[in-house]
């Protein structure tokens, strides 16, 4: 009997110290990136390689741990310098403004008709911050402005939503769908839908040398591959990951 009475006192004490603020654990509320921005509780930079690949750099500038949500598609734009500063007296060249698709999932899904498989569509992603520390994210991009000079390391971006910089909603749910795997095919597809090139014109580009890349030609197939797509996207159908 005396036994029993020290266990249940030993159980209470466990349960009232399970409540305590000092051993409780702390919940965090997820921020969405641009609300995190505008708040002033992160800074991001985003470096691009060239159009094909940027790098992700957010810094948490509080004292706190943050969650921080990136949204399964977003836009890179190059960032101008300000009026009147030193910078903008330079001569400026203009440097494209970059689709990104954020997600982790490999599946890959057949459409209704089954003749062409894609990824299962992006939903973002959280990730964790810690006070003072940087969170990197290298992150798979598309060109979104044919003809404009492409980007580089010494360029500077920043985030903005896809809605700020696509010319329909096609592309951002194609952008939804761009994995390492597919990227030639819906980069054909972006330049279509959001610069209006039409077939014939892309079947006679090829992506220019740099960054020690060489000429690459985009084959029949990938051209094929990217009509079927923006054909797909525009059936009134359900699609992967709804």
């Amino acid at each position: 009997m005396v036994k029993f009475l020290t266990d249940v006192r030993v159980l209470a004490c466990l349960l009232v110290l399970a409540g305590s603020p000092l051993i409780a654990q702390e919940t965090v509320d997820e921020l969405f990136v641009f609300d995190a921005i505008r708040a002033g509780k992160v800074e991001v930079r985003v470096v691009p390689r060239d159009a094909h690949q940027v790098t992700v750099l957010v810094h948490n500038t509080t004292t706190g741990v943050l969650k921080i949500r990136l949204p399964g598609v977003l836009a890179a734009v190059p960032v101008l310098p300000e009026p009147g500063s030193p910078a903008s007296r330079l001569p400026q060249q203009q440097t494209q403004t970059l689709g990104i698709g954020y997600g982790s999932s490999p599946l890959v899904r057949k459409t209704t008709d089954g003749t062409l498989s894609v990824p299962a569509v992006h939903r973002g992603g959280v990730f964790s911050v810690s006070p003072g520390k940087v969170v990197r994210k290298t992150l798979k991009s598309v060109c979104l402005q044919y003809g404009i000079p492409e980007p580089g390391p010494r360029n500077r971006y920043k985030l903005a939503p896809i809605d700020e910089v696509a010319s329909n909603d096609q592309v951002s749910r194609l952008l939804g769908y761009l994995t390492p795997a597919n990227q030639r095919v819906v980069q054909l597809a972006a330049w279509h839908l959001n610069n209006k090139m039409s077939w014939d014109q892309l079947a006679r580009v090829t992506i220019p040398p740099g960054n020690g890349r060489s000429v690459q030609p985009f084959q029949r197939r990938e051209l094929e591959a990217a009509y079927q797509l923006v054909e797909w996207l525009k059936m009134p159908t359900p699609r992967p990951g709804k």
